[in-house]
């Protein structure tokens, strides 16, 4: 359930009017959903309370719909708000929030931004759930992976805080990412595996299919893409918008890299067409992940969005573990 909106309602206008500075008013705690004409239609929260969910599971992609007292008001939200000049936190009436409106009619769980998001980010959550048959936390924190991932970690994500002026290097889809939330118990498990038709992952030893003389171990990952929509083509998180299309790839490293001694990973690729012609990629992300005892290889590569938008692609991920020298001396142990 989304749609453009606020912690209060999802609009029923056009989110255009939000750039009009003219219908723009200083933000003021009485004057919140201030709209005297009826100009500004929302499905809100007293309506939505009224739902019968049965248990079911929500996402949202609805701006702050995950806000159940305090809201930042940000830019986004100008509209219905009122117009700020640096994140300011205002304490929402319960009776009009949104997510609690959606708990009040009997949801299990909900998934949804604490401030600005992009409603895309709950088909990539979604497609991750089912794909896996992951929990509802995995899930969320699929998010926050691709959020880290495309900023190259935490030290470049740059986000505002309360009280703080607004920054302007604030990559605006990294930080809709990072808003991402989950009021719910983290470890249900609502829907089985389900492999995505037209999508397949192979690995292929190399050198053996064991480990070398020096630890290292190698191997390739073909993943193939055919001709029709894929739920991650686009680079949301990214920042290269000359190269926002992507393939990638999650991969268990649980058989394939042996535990213990801290290794380096480093990848190259090369992706070619249907008809085996060779096509622009760079390889844009290669990071090893430990979690709760899983250990996880994020791979992706990015082109212009024209060559992955409903196309058939083969990507061939050359991966290589490399045992770290520096974590068996001594001195460094």
């Amino acid at each position: 359930m989304t749609g453009n909106g606020d912690p209060q309602g999802i609009w029923l206008f056009d989110d255009q009017r939000n750039i009009d500075e003219t219908r723009h008013w200083p933000f003021d705690p009485a004057r919140v959903g201030h709209d005297p004409d009826g100009s500004m239609p929302r499905l809100l929260a007293a309506q939505v309370a009224k739902l019968k969910l049965d248990r079911a599971v929500v996402w949202s992609g609805t701006c702050h719909s995950a806000a159940v007292s305090r809201v930042f008001v940000e830019g986004d939200i100008v509209l219905t708000f009122g117009a700020v000049t640096r994140a300011t936190a205002c304490v929402l009436p319960p009776e009009t929030s949104l997510a609690l409106a959606w708990l009040d009619a009997g949801a299990a769980a909900l998934l949804a931004p604490i401030a600005a998001n992009h409603g895309f980010a709950v088909s990539l959550e979604e497609e991750f759930a089912l794909q896996w048959g992951a929990s509802l936390g995995a899930a969320v924190k699929s998010s926050w992976d691709d959020v880290c991932l495309q900023a190259r970690g935490a030290p470049h994500l740059i986000l505002p805080v309360a009280g703080a002026a607004f920054e302007e290097g604030e990559p605006i889809m990294q930080g809709g990412g990072a808003n991402r939330l989950l009021i719910g118990d983290p470890t249900l498990q609502p829907f089985r595996a389900t492999p995505r038709v037209g999508e397949s992952v192979e690995i292929v030893p190399r050198g053996g299919g064991s480990a070398g003389v020096d630890g290292t171990v190698r191997f390739d990952v073909i993943v193939r893409w055919e001709e029709q929509f894929h739920y991650g083509f686009w680079d949301l998180y990214g920042l290269d918008r000359a190269r926002d299309g992507r393939v990638f790839a999650r991969i268990d490293l649980t058989k394939l890299v042996p535990d213990g001694a801290a290794r380096e990973v480093s990848a190259t690729v090369a992706v070619v067409d249907a008809a085996g012609k060779s096509l622009p990629f760079v390889c844009s992300g290669v990071q090893a992940e430990e979690f709760h005892g899983e250990r996880w290889l994020h791979l992706q590569a990015n082109a212009p969005r024209k060559f992955v938008e409903r196309s058939a692609i083969v990507a061939t991920f050359s991966v290589t573990f490399a045992a770290d020298q520096r974590s068996t001396t001594p001195s460094n142990r």
